[in-house]
């Protein structure tokens, strides 16, 4: 059995709003998907419509890379793009079919590929509307991750986030799970991060899992008097625990190397480092 810690949930909240919005924004900035949209809207097509359309076709096939991962992957796409002209849908056509024949993408081809012509047929751009139009959940990984693609295209192309609410659908996966119980937000009976036992708890109170991060983002939120999408918080909650789990959930370790992390991304110190403790409030 979980239960919400709402003190904790207070203590993380307040925490996570003390980094800052720029600190959230400064995270999106170093993430390989960025560099590829700005290159591509700046200084290949000034285009937003063909921008988002890529950004999106990307994102619901970043799966079952091959090797290099994420890097990789939008690598290539900008290799790619660069050879296309990239006037119209039909040229996106036939770059994104480029694309695909890459190694990068070689585990399931054909199903990346029926996916991006739904997508493209559909011509609709708004969540509910990708998400039935790929026949998926909305809180599927690559649905919430084309969201989020979306929300960087924003801010490439206006200078501003797209107008998501604090409580959107995000995936409940093992990092978020795992971060949840390090930071205390949930009381369990056990604490553990072992794959398995992660998992089970993450299926069986999803829910709580994920209601304890709205309230959480939502307590940032008041600190910030801005809201925090929980499109943010998952983006800073995934990249914090993979070094975690990297560093198999060791307290002062992961303490040293969150405070550092946040202070690179331009926090406060003092603030990188009041996180760093909150964040790794059960870890080992």
């Amino acid at each position: 059995m979980i239960l919400l810690d709402y003190e904790r949930i207070t203590k993380v909240g307040e925490a996570v709003g003390k980094l800052g919005y720029q600190l959230f924004v400064n995270l999106d900035l170093k993430e390989p998907e960025y560099n590829c949209l700005k290159w591509l809207y700046q200084e290949k097509t000034n285009n937003p419509n063909i921008t988002l359309l890529t950004g999106l076709s990307a994102a619901i096939i970043d799966y079952q890379l091959g090797k290099g991962g994420a890097e990789v992957f939008w690598a290539t796409l900008k290799l790619v793009l660069s050879k296309h002209k990239l006037k119209n849908l039909e040229d996106l056509k036939s770059a994104l079919q480029e694309f695909l024949d890459q190694p990068i993408n070689a585990r399931l081809k054909n199903q990346k590929k029926t996916r991006i012509e739904k997508l493209l047929k559909s011509n609709l751009l708004v969540w509910t509307e990708i998400a039935k139009a790929l026949q998926a959940p909305m809180d599927r990984k690559t649905i919430v991750f084309s969201m989020k693609v979306l929300d960087i295209v924003s801010l490439i192309v206006k200078g501003e986030y797209a107008n998501f609410p604090i409580r959107v659908p995000i995936p409940l996966n093992y990092h978020v799970t795992a971060m949840a119980i390090a930071s205390g937000i949930v009381k369990t009976e056990e604490i553990s991060y072992e794959w398995n036992k992660v998992e089970k708890l993450q299926n069986q109170y999803h829910d709580k899992f994920l209601r304890a991060w709205e309230y959480t983002a939502e307590k940032a939120s008041k600190i910030l008097e801005k809201d925090l999408s929980l499109l943010r918080l998952d983006s800073l909650v995934w990249q914090l625990s993979k070094t975690a789990k990297k560093h198999n959930f060791q307290k002062w370790k992961c303490q040293q190397i969150f405070e550092q992390y946040l202070t690179e991304a331009k926090a406060n110190p003092q603030a990188a480092k009041q996180a760093a403790v909150e964040l790794t409030y059960n870890m080992l």
